[in-house]
């Protein structure tokens, strides 16, 4: 049961963290086109850092998860996998420059503005998915 309540946990904060990447993305496509008002770019650094504790808190508990050994090796890969993907969201927000998309790559910035709603609604669906398959802790009776 703790295991099960763990990845839960910390599959919930991995897409916490992607939500929070993808905000902070979202947030610097508004504005003037010459400029970045300081308010979206502290936003956007803001989203980043709190990706990345989020999803060093996931790792957290996995560990205190007991690294989810009575789940099985499935549930362990499908942990690591979000893991990387979620990480590798929080550093690209930064290294990317999605606040330069603007003047840079307009069509992109569109597709972030329209597609981020859609993208969060997929994240709470794909987490409520994952945690309705974990199987059930069997009784010894």
């Amino acid at each position: 049961m703790r295991e099960r309540l763990a990845f839960s946990l910390s599959s919930g904060l991995i897409f916490l963290g992607i939500m929070s990447a993808a905000f902070g993305i979202f947030a610097v496509q508004f504005g003037p086109v010459w400029e970045v008002p300081p308010v979206l770019a502290m936003t956007w650094l803001f989203a980043g850092v709190v990706a990345i504790l989020l999803c060093l808190g996931a790792s957290i508990c996995y560990l205190r998860g007991n690294r989810f050994r009575s789940l099985g090796p499935r549930y362990r890969k499908i942990f690591w996998m979000l893991f990387s993907f979620g990480f590798l969201v929080a550093i690209l927000s930064y290294v990317l420059l999605p606040c330069l998309w603007v003047r840079s790559h307009p069509l992109l910035s569109v597709v972030v503005r329209v597609g981020f709603v859609p993208f969060t609604a997929t994240c709470g669906i794909l987490w409520f998915l994952l945690n309705s398959r974990i199987p059930r802790p069997t009784s010894g009776k």
